[in-house]
């Protein structure tokens, strides 16, 4: 794990702290976490954090759809992050897309799902 960190923080997108992802860390600030946050490159640093003020719960029957035809359903939870091939976006409960720091295709294919549900 160590090799994958130093490699991402070679290759981070984010010049003024290079231990932080852009796309982790907007979805972090807008969910008021930054403070809470330290290494985010990973789906797994993202949950950590998260985790810390939100139940987490992954939604296995939305995973390896298409962004396109991924429409939650059940009002619990206030958020959806959805993780997709090196990237990571926050949608609300009305399915629009809240924090999304790059133009992907409607039909990027959706890795994992996970609704927050605050406590």
């Amino acid at each position: 794990m160590k090799k994958q960190r130093e490699k991402a923080i070679k290759c981070s997108n984010n010049q003024q702290n290079p231990g932080q992802n852009i796309c982790c860390l907007e979805v972090i600030k807008y969910l008021r976490l930054e403070h809470m946050a330290g290494y985010l490159h990973f789906e797994d640093d993202v949950l950590r954090t998260v985790k810390l003020r939100y139940k987490v719960k992954r939604k296995k029957k939305l995973e390896g759809k298409r962004l396109i035809f991924v429409r939650i359903s059940g009002r619990n939870a206030e958020k959806y992050l959805i993780t997709t091939d090196n990237h990571v976006l926050l949608i609300d409960f009305e399915n629009y897309t809240t924090i999304d720091t790059a133009d992907l295709s409607i039909f990027t294919k959706v890795d994992k799902v996970y609704s927050l549900i605050n406590y």
